[in-house]
C-alpha cells in the first residue's frame, strides 16, 4: 500500500505541473490576442465616439464620410469625385484631378488620407477607453468588467461600425526601416532572462517606477488612482500609458508578458507618430523627433545623462532621456501630433477650405486635447494653448469665431 500511494503521488505531480503550464500558456496566448484585438476595437470605438459627437454638428454626415472613406482633409478621391464631368474649360476639377482625353487622372498623393484617419481614430478611441476604464474601476468594478464595459458603446452604432472602411496606411522603405528600428528598441526596453534587466542606463529608476505603478493597478485596490510609493496619497502623474498597460496585462500578469507588452506599445505608438508626421513624404522628420537632442558624438550612446552635466554637456538625446524612460511622454507627443494634424494638415493641403467647412476637424482636435491631460499634461497643455491661439487668430481673420465652439467645448 505504501509503495502504491507513493507511486500515485509521484505520477500526479507531473500531471499537475502540465495542467498549470497549459493554463499559463493559454492565458499568454489570450493576452497576445487581446493586445492586437484591442487596437482594432479602439479604432472602432474612436469612430463611434466621433459619430456620437457629430450629431451636434449640422451637416456632419459629409465630414464623417471624408474620414471613413479615407478622404479626410487631404483631398483623397472617392467614387463621386471620379465621376465628375469635365469642365467647359477642359482643365478639370482642381479638387479631384484632371480629365485628359476623357479619362480621369488623379493627383499623386504622397501620403494617403487613411494614414491619418486610422491613427486619429485610434487615439480618440484609446483615450476614451482609458477615461471610462478609470471611472469604472474607481466605482469598484472588477477588471474583467471594467475592461470590456467601454466597448458597450459600439452597440450604439450599426454593425457596419465594426468594419474598417478605411484602407490601411501605405507602406514604404522608410517605414520598413522605421518599424524595424523600433522593433529592435522595443525588445531592449527590458528583458526577463535573468531577472528584470534593461539596456538603457537612464531607465534604471524610471522602469521600476512604471512597473510598480502597473503592478499596483493590477494587484492593488488603488482606484481612484493612488500613488504606489506612498499609500493613501493621490496620484499626480499622467498615468494613462501605464493604465493602458495594466488593462492588457491583467489577463496574464507575468514578467515575460509585460516585457512583450512594453515592446508592443512602443511599436504601436511610434508607428502612429510616423504617419502623423507623414513620414512617407517628409522622410527625415520622424527620425529627427526620435533622435533629436545632443551629445551623440561626445559620449557613448545611452550614457547616463546626469554624469554628462559635470563634463559640460547638460543635454543628451531625446531617445535616451525622454522617450525611453518617460513612457508618458511618447503617448503625449502622439496625441498632440494627432490633434495638430487635424488642424494643420488639412489647411496646408487644401488652403481654400475655411473653418466653416471643417467643423469635424475642430471637434476631433478638441476631443483629443480634452481627454489628453492624463496622457501627458505638459505637452498637451502647450499644444492646447498653441492651437487655441492659432484658431482664434484664424477665426478673427475669417470672421467666424463662433465656429470655434466645436473645438473649445470638448477641449
Amino acid at each position: 500500500m505504501y509503495s502504491r500511494k507513493r507511486a500515485c503521488a509521484v505520477t500526479t505531480l507531473p500531471i499537475d505541473s502540465v495542467k498549470g503550464q497549459l493554463g499559463e500558456n493559454l492565458l499568454s496566448y489570450l493576452f497576445v490576442l487581446h493586445m492586437f484585438v484591442s487596437v482594432y476595437l479602439q479604432v472602432c470605438l474612436g469612430r463611434t465616439v466621433l459619430s456620437l459627437f457629430s450629431r451636434f454638428i449640422p451637416d456632419a454626415n459629409e465630414n464623417l464620410g471624408f474620414w471613413f472613406a479615407g478622404r479626410y482633409a487631404l483631398g483623397g478621391k472617392t467614387d463621386t469625385d471620379r465621376q465628375k464631368p469635365q469642365s467647359r474649360s477642359g482643365v478639370g476639377h482642381p479638387e479631384s484631378g484632371n480629365f485628359v482625353d476623357g479619362q480621369y487622372i488623379s493627383r499623386p498623393q504622397e501620403t494617403s488620407a487613411s494614414d491619418l484617419s486610422l491613427v486619429v481614430l485610434f487615439f480618440v478611441g484609446l483615450l476614451t477607453y482609458l477615461s471610462l476604464l478609470t471611472v469604472f474601476l474607481s466605482i469598484g468594478l472588477p477588471w474583467i468588467v471594467g475592461c470590456f464595459l467601454p466597448y458597450v458603446l459600439l452597440l450604439l452604432q450599426k454593425k457596419q461600425s465594426l468594419i474598417l472602411k478605411e484602407s490601411f496606411p501605405s507602406l514604404s522603405l522608410n517605414f520598413a526601416l522605421w518599424f524595424f528600428a523600433h522593433l529592435c528598441i522595443g525588445v531592449t526596453l527590458f528583458q526577463t532572462v535573468s531577472g528584470v534587466e534593461t539596456f538603457w542606463r537612464n531607465n534604471y529608476g524610471d522602469l521600476t517606477f512604471h512597473i510598480g505603478m502597473i503592478s499596483s493597478f493590477v494587484y492593488g485596490d488603488v482606484f481612484p488612482p493612488e500613488y504606489h510609493l506612498y499609500a493613501g496619497s493621490s496620484l499626480s502623474y499622467p498615468f494613462f500609458i501605464n493604465l493602458w498597460s495594466a488593462s492588457l496585462w491583467w489577463i496574464a500578469p507575468t514578467w515575460k508578458n509585460l516585457s512583450l507588452l512594453f515592446a508592443f506599445q512602443w511599436v504601436v505608438v511610434w508607428s502612429s507618430i510616423y504617419f502623423l508626421l507623414r513620414g512617407n513624404r517628409f522622410v527625415f522628420i520622424p527620425w529627427a523627433l526620435l533622435l533629436g537632442g545632443g551629445a551623440y558624438f561626445f559620449e557613448n550612446f545611452g550614457h547616463n545623462s546626469g554624469e554628462l552635466i559635470d563634463k559640460g554637456f547638460p543635454w543628451t538625446s531625446f531617445l535616451t532621456t525622454v522617450w525611453v524612460p518617460q513612457r508618458s511622454a511618447m503617448l503625449g507627443i502622439a496625441v498632440s501630433l494627432a490633434a495638430m494634424s487635424l488642424i494643420f494638415v488639412g489647411s496646408h493641403d487644401k488652403p481654400e477650405r475655411t473653418m466653416s467647412s471643417r467643423p469635424f476637424d475642430l471637434l476631433g482636435a478638441g476631443l483629443l486635447l480634452g481627454l489628453s491631460p492624463l496622457a501627458h499634461f505638459h505637452i498637451c497643455f502647450i499644444t492646447g494653448l498653441f492651437l487655441s491661439l492659432v484658431l482664434v487668430l484664424r477665426g478673427a481673420i475669417e470672421r467666424d469665431l463662433f465656429r470655434l465652439r466645436y473645438f473649445f467645448l470638448p477641449a
